[in-house]
């Protein structure tokens, strides 16, 4: 029995002197937080002019007003001058002066200065002593378990005894001048003292009731439940910290009294009261950290409740939730009704200035919707279950529509029950029916509701959002995905419902910036609707040219309707159009026939393309929005190109062999067509196209790669230019060279001499391989004999690149001309020569200088002369 009692106090210790020392800790933060406000306050205040600081200074004298003049009939009459305007009293006198300097020593000098000495001698060992009183009591009652001296019966008096003798030392000290009169902590040992005489009846309710059963169970409940009364009722007279520790107490009662077990209700019934106690107290003294207690607490026996798993839960801990939520939206409706300004303020700002209540009721709102989904989850999600669920959401509809500070308890709700319907796995009622007679209520009553409400935005947002959100999770979970006609016909009803609501507010309002958030909302609700219509019926191929259509639809709505929510909208949905033409598995269950371009492919993609071009000519006045739609646009277009190649290539089917040069060659132009695209016609700040663009160069890339490793083995024809080698090499180094000019103009300079190094040297492999062709074989096995060719080759390719790096005046094409041009003469020097012998020798030398000469001189004549440099042809 000595090992039990002395194991239960200490367990006793362990739960609760911990709270009244973390208690403790937040006073004393708390008091010396207000300490260093009032010694800031003292530092602005001797800052200010002598005469701001007393509205009792006298203030400075005015200037004596100036003699009467004796006034001369003969003189003309003086215009009369305006009225004197009247004297600012001192303190306005001084807001609308200039302020003084700053005088940083003085407000060193008034800084706070922590006394150590002070600290630990008036505060630390106030607490360390009440709690080494504590600890010394539970060791001489160990001691005189230990000789036998004392039964149960009297050691359980004696901690009762001592208890109320440390209560009793706590009144007296209090009428002590000492104490009255102490500084810091030590005017708080009275507080200290009692709440080790209650950490000592506490102790005695648990022996008499879970250790040596003198009492029952609920005798011994009670007796902790009138301990933490009065903890509560000396808290009144002490401060917070009491309070706290009687709460916690009463919490944990239960579970160290051996309370009868079986159905959580009376349990349920318990924490409930304790709950609302605490609140009331709360509301009553505006303490905010009793809220976090209060909160655990209520929040521990749901939880003990929900894992318990006994009979009723799926009941008993819904109502508990709902209670729960009741009790706090009962408490905090007074500060509720005044509508707070929270413009310009951070979120801690906000959490501050909420009151107490208020910020209770919040807390308990969020708990009793995390415990009805924990059930829900855990017990199955039963029709008990659900009910509760129903009457949570329309609770918080209800409680926003009535107090404006309870606004956001309806997308709070909706959230909640979201999230729910997402958990639960497990039904034994049919998901179907729930989730659409939630999304009627939901729409319905919420704007019913949203009209007659002073804050209309967060309601206006559950109306709007959870009517689709829930079709889709009913299709989702209780359709198992399969495509229905009814389920699009249902996505389209909510669209056309949410825009004539949306009409209406246009019309009643006269404009859609009187309350911007309600219009917002309905907005996102109808382009969530009208996006999630196509995805109800049709899958597959079909689905990007749906997304393309809602997008054309969106960008009609947003005419009518100009909300920056709506252009955001239509932008998503040109977005997700294309990932859903353009991503990897999109063909893997589609059948497309083997006739070549005039197939599913074909119309698909034009669909899409034509969509999205009708929306760029409708947002044609809006650049960057237009932009997108072009874009998407182009990238679809060029999309179509490269998979019809592949259908072409594979012999009529998306999935057949590799075709080589040819279809390596396809992919070039139309992926390389797409990065020259985006880098004219994409937003300059449009991260999502950026990264399209950098992704279709590097396909291209790749793609002339798989090209040139195809040489040797594929034929590439026998007529002149008209060859494979032209899509292969030549028309994607024109692209480069496009799309080098394209990031010129986007201002990206580097990247678009890179590109032109890319394609000058694309250019020149496609003049290196048209020479091979002709002097060799069409498959490129052989090299020919005729180097002439080769330099005669490089030599007009250098030419062309000069040309056109004085037409276009581009530097980096006349470097890469020079460096080309030299190569050919390194190569004639050190090849095509070295076989020469006499008179062809002598001839081709001269030959060559005078090609060199007027190399030199054209130099001279298009490059170098001056008017070129004014033209910028030679500095671009």
């Amino acid at each position: 029995m000595g090992l039990q009692f002395f194991g239960a106090l200490l367990v006793l210790m362990v739960v609760l002197i911990p709270v009244g020392a973390v208690l403790g800790v937040i006073g004393f933060a708390q008091v010396n937080g207000l300490k260093r406000r009032v010694s800031m306050l003292e530092a602005r205040l001797s800052a200010l002019p002598r005469d701001t600081r007393s509205p009792a200074m006298p203030a400075p004298a005015e200037a004596p007003a100036p003699p009467v003049q004796p006034v001369r009939t003969d003189a003309p009459r003086p215009v009369p001058a305006p009225p004197p305007r009247p004297a600012l009293p001192a303190a306005a006198r001084a807001a609308t002066a200039p302020a003084p300097p700053a005088r940083p020593a003085a407000a060193a000098a008034t800084a706070p200065v922590v006394d150590f000495e002070e600290l630990i001698a008036s505060s630390w060992m106030i607490w360390v002593g009440g709690i080494a009183l504590a600890i010394g009591g539970l060791f001489l009652v160990r001691m005189a378990i230990d000789a036998g001296l004392f039964g149960p019966a009297v050691r359980t008096a004696g901690a009762a005894l001592l208890g109320m003798i440390l209560i009793g030392a706590g009144l007296w000290s209090e009428r002590t001048a000492l104490i009255r009169e102490g500084e810091r902590m030590v005017r708080h040992l009275p507080e200290v003292l009692s709440g080790a005489g209650i950490i000592s009846l506490y102790g005695a309710a648990i022996g008499a009731g879970l250790l040596y059963h003198l009492v029952p169970p609920l005798v011994a409940l009670g007796v902790l439940v009138l301990v933490s009364a009065g903890a509560v009722a000396l808290s009144l007279k002490y401060g917070p910290r009491l309070a706290g520790l009687g709460l916690a107490g009463a919490y944990v009662a239960p579970l160290l009294t051996g309370a009868p077990s079986g159905s959580a209700l009376p349990l349920l019934v318990y924490a409930a009261a304790i709950s609302a106690a605490g609140l009331v107290l709360i509301n009553w003294k505006s303490w905010r950290f009793l809220t976090w207690i209060t909160l655990i607490g209520a929040a521990g026996w749901g939880l003990i409740a929900v894992l318990a798993g006994d009979p009723g839960t799926d009941i008993a801990v819904p109502l508990y939730a709902l209670a729960l939520a009741v009790i706090g939206l009962a408490l905090g409706q007074q500060p509720a009704a005044i509508l707070p300004d929270l413009k310009g303020l951070s979120v801690g700002a906000i959490l501050r200035a909420c009151p107490e209540s208020l910020f209770a009721a919040h807390g308990y709102w969020l708990l009793a919707g995390g415990l009805i989904l924990l059930t829900g989850w855990a017990q199955d999600a039963t029709l008990n279950v659900t009910g509760c669920l129903a009457l949570y959401g329309g609770a918080g509809l209800l409680a926003a529509s009535r107090r404006p500070g309870f606004a956001f308890l309806a997308p709070l709700g909706a959230l909640a029950t979201l999230a729910a319907l997402l958990v639960w796995t497990r039904w034994q009622v049919g998901l179907e029916p729930v989730c659409l007679a939630l999304g009627l209520a939901y729409g319905i009553g919420g704007t019913l509701l949203m009209t007659t409400a002073r804050v209309k935005a967060p309601l206006a947002a559950a109306a709007a959002l959870m009517p689709p959100a829930l079709l889709f999770i009913a299709f989702w979970k209780g359709g198992g995905l399969e495509p229905r006609f009814t389920w699009a016909l249902g996505a389209a009803a909510i669209a056309a419902a949410l825009g004539m609501m949306l009409d209406r507010i246009r019309r009643t309002d006269g404009s859609l910036d009187v309350h911007p958030g309600t219009a917002s909302a309905y907005a996102v609700g109808a382009a969530l609707s009208a996006a999630l219509t196509p995805f109800l019926f049709l899958e597959g191929l079909w689905l990007g040219p749906a997304m393309a259509v809602v997008a054309l639809v969106l960008a009609a709505v947003w005419r009518r309707f100009p909300l920056l929510v709506l252009r955001v909208s239509g932008m998503a949905a040109t977005a997700l159009s294309v990932f859903l033409m353009i991503r990897p598995g999109m063909l893997l269950r589609t059948h497309i026939s083997a006739t070549p371009v005039l197939n599913e492919l074909t119309f698909s993609f034009a669909i899409a393309v034509a969509a999205l071009a009708a929306a760029a000519w409708l947002t044609r006045r809006i650049g960057h929005m237009s932009r997108a739609y072009e874009t998407g646009a182009s990238l679809l277009v060029f999309s179509w190109i490269g998979l019809t190649i592949r259908h072409i290539a594979g012999g009529g089917t998306i999935w057949g062999p590799y075709a080589g040069m040819g279809e390596a060659s396809g992919y070039a132009i139309a992926y390389l067509g797409a990065a020259f695209t985006l880098a004219w016609r994409a937003p300059g700040r449009s991260w999502l196209w950026r990264r399209f663009e950098y992704a279709s160069l590097a396909v291209g890339l790749f793609a002339i790669l798989a090209a040139l490793a195809r040489i040797g083995i594929d034929k590439v024809g026998d007529l002149p230019v008209a060859n494979l080698l032209l899509p292969a090499f030549g028309l994607p180094a024109l692209l480069l060279a496009a799309y080098s000019a394209g990031l010129r103009h986007d201002r990206r300079p580097v990247f678009g001499t890179a590109a032109a190094a890319l394609a000058m040297a694309t250019g020149f492999a496609w003049a290196t391989l048209e020479v091979m062709r002709a002097v060799g074989n069409s498959r490129l096995t052989t090299i020919g004999d005729e180097t002439w060719a080769y330099s005669g080759g490089w030599i007009l390719y250098a030419f062309v690149l000069l040309g056109w790096g004085i037409v276009r005046g581009r530097r980096s094409a006349r470097y890469g001309s020079l460096a080309v041009l030299l190569v050919s003469i390194v190569k004639v020097f050190l090849f095509d020569l070295a076989g020469l012998e006499g008179i062809a020798r002598a001839g081709s030398f001269i030959g060559l200088g005078a090609a060199l000469i007027a190399t030199a001189l054209f130099y001279q004549r298009f490059v170098f002369r001056p008017e070129a440099s004014k033209d910028g042809l030679a500095l671009s």
